[in-house]
This record gives structure tokens, sequence and C-alpha cells, in this order.
């Protein structure tokens, strides 16, 4: 059974505790771009703040087209909403399914929405001793009778990717147990191969298959909520009947187009992380006793076994010095051994080094 936690990035509640000033507290538990937002969002927000009087287009109009353009399908295969979160827990409200099946580890509002609607939650368990990878032809054996699967893909918490040929088999073999797949890329803008792992495409023309997709990671816009699913039309239109009204508020909507706009940042994004998360990676490889996994996106779980330290002591300590990083001990099969790490920029990156060698 799926283990509920919580969340990284609350940046005010460590303020409290541990009676830190919030900007003098480096936070590496929420996996946001540290590069910020596109320029031009800011800009977006400054110049239009007096829009806060208006209702916003309860049809996401302008903000859809935008999506649309991005993700290369037509605007009826959109639906915008306050985040990728708010789109699982309309997925589920909507179809009402089940049973659902979720990967352990994996994201926690995937079952805590699916339990929100009464429905059987399935574990699938990604083994530590195969590199917590999908295994295609073991999974489709236990899809009879599952309504919804959910799959991340690059993973969170393990920062790895489902090979296309491996996701597409479990994909098509849903075609005929009648289970829809939702595949959550959230992440996937940061891997610089995005056009070979996304199925976009697939899921605009099949009514099998659901993508999340979001704009709070790449472009740092986590206070805002952004996010959108690609799904075939009559599978949108379903949901998009069970939407609350006005879900995504105005400023979101403005600062969603101005982001898109910059088609350059997410390149720029890429190569600047290419060359940092290799270095995070190679540096945590020199601390004694914890074994970092090798990211595919923008953080790192680690394994602090070795070290004869738990997570929890570990994140204790480290918060105390200002850092924080992610407690792992909330995710199914991970238990007490694992932490996980957001890039930064490099001046962040090296204290937290600093400040994890201190407490081992």
């Amino acid at each position: 059974m799926p283990i509920l936690g919580g969340h990284g990035g609350n940046v005010r509640k460590a303020s409290e505790k541990y009676g830190i000033p919030e900007n003098e507290i480096l936070d590496f538990s929420a996996n946001i771009n540290p590069l910020g937002p596109p320029e031009g969002v800011y800009r977006c927000l400054r110049s239009n703040l007096h829009q806060i009087t208006r209702y916003p287009d309860p049809e996401n109009a302008e903000l859809r087209r935008a999506l649309s353009a991005h993700l290369g399908v037509e605007e009826d295969r959109v639906l915008a909403g306050n985040g990728a979160t708010e789109i699982i827990f309309l997925t589920i409200y909507a179809l009402k399914p089940r049973r659902v099946m979720v990967t352990a580890p994996a994201f926690s509002e995937y079952a805590r929405a699916a339990w929100s609607g009464g429905a059987q939650v399935v574990s699938y368990p990604l083994r530590e001793e195969e590199g917590f990878n999908l295994k295609p032809f073991e999974i489709i054996k236990d899809l009879t009778g599952v309504d919804i699967l959910f799959l991340c893909n690059p993973h969170n918490p393990v920062s790895n990717l489902i090979p296309p040929e491996a996701l597409m088999t479990v994909i098509e073999h849903c075609r005929y147990t009648g289970t829809l797949v939702v595949v959550d890329e959230s992440f996937l803008d940061f891997v610089e191969e995005r056009r070979d792992y996304t199925v976009v495409p697939y899921a605009a023309r099949h009514d099998h298959v659901l993508v999340l997709y979001s704009l709070t990671k790449l472009y740092a816009l986590p206070g805002l909520r952004l996010g959108c699913a690609v799904a075939h039309r009559e599978l949108v239109a379903r949901l998009e009947a069970c939407r609350d009204p006005w879900s995504v508020n105005r400023l979101a909507q403005l600062a969603g187009v101005a982001a898109l706009q910059d088609p350059a940042f997410s390149d720029r994004t890429r190569r600047w992380l290419r060359k940092e998360k290799e270095f995070l990676f190679r540096k945590l490889q020199e601390v004694p006793g914890i074994r970092p996994l090798h990211p595919e996106v923008n953080f790192i779980l680690v394994d602090l076994s070795e070290s004869g330290k738990g997570a929890s002591e570990v994140t204790e300590k480290m918060a105390r010095r200002g850092v924080l990083v992610r407690n792992c001990s909330s995710f199914e099969g991970l238990g007490d051994r694992y932490i996980r790490i957001a890039v930064k920029d490099r001046l962040a990156n090296e204290r937290l080094l600093q400040v994890l060698s201190d407490v081992l």
C-alpha cells in the first residue's frame, strides 16, 4: 500500500521551525529551475497587475492556443489546469476508476487522488537492485482489471527515464485491457532528447493515453500553479465538463503565454543543466558513505545506506544549517535511506556539498 507523505518546497515552515529567515534558506527539496522564469514573464506580470480586477477566461483560450502551438497538437486536445496535480484529481473525479495502479516509489498525489475518489490502489514495485527501472513485460501481466495506470517519465524521485520502446509496449497493451495510461511528463522539458521520449503526439490521437505537462518546473512558476493535459478530444471534453470554473487565475494564464513566447529559454536551461548536474553528481560520488544515482533531469536521488545515517537524521541536521533536501522516507519502497537533491547554481551546490559532508 502506498505511503502518502508531504512534499518539498515548504520554506515558510522551515523558517518558522529553525528560526532562519526565508531568504537565507537554500531549498534543494523542490525541483524548480534555479534560473527562474523567462524575463518576459516578469514584464508581463508587471504590466498586467490591473487585470486582477477581472475574472479569468474560464475557457483558457489564449493559454490553450499557446500550449497547443508549443506542444504541436490541436487546441481541442489540450486542457489547462491549476498545475498538473489538479488534473490528476480531475481525472479521478471525472472517470471514477475502480482500480488504479501506481509504481512504487512514485509521486504521492497519484495514490492520494485515487483514494480520494474511492478507488482501490495497486502498487507495482520498481526494484532497487534493477535501478528502479520499469520492466514492461512484468507490469503488463498485472494490468487486467486496472482502469488507470499512472506512469512518471522522467521518474520522480528516481530521475531516470522509461525507454521509448518499453513505454510503448505498456501503452499498446493497455489498448486491449481498456486501461487509461496517464503519463506524467512534468520533468521531460529538462531532457535534451525530449522529442524521443514524449508521447504527446500519441495521446492526441488515441483515447487511452493522457499526458500531464507542467509549466511549474522548467519555467519556475510554482507559486502561480500551471499545467495542462494532452489527450484525445473526447477525453478532454469529459474532463472539461467536470473542471471547476476559473481554476487557472488570470495572472497564471498570462504568465504561461509569456513563458512559451521565449523558445530559446528551454535550450538555455538544458545547456546549463547538462554541465551543472554532472558537476553535482560527480562531487556527490566523492562524498564517503553515500551513493548518488545518475540523474537524467534536474534532481538526484542519493542512497545514504553506507553512511550509517538515516534520511530523517540527515535532512534534519542539514535543515538546521539552512539547507533543505527532500527526505524520501514517505515514498513507498525507499525507507529511511534516501534523500533527493535538486540541482541548483554552482555556489548553492557547493554549499550543499559542504553541509552534507559535515553532517555525515
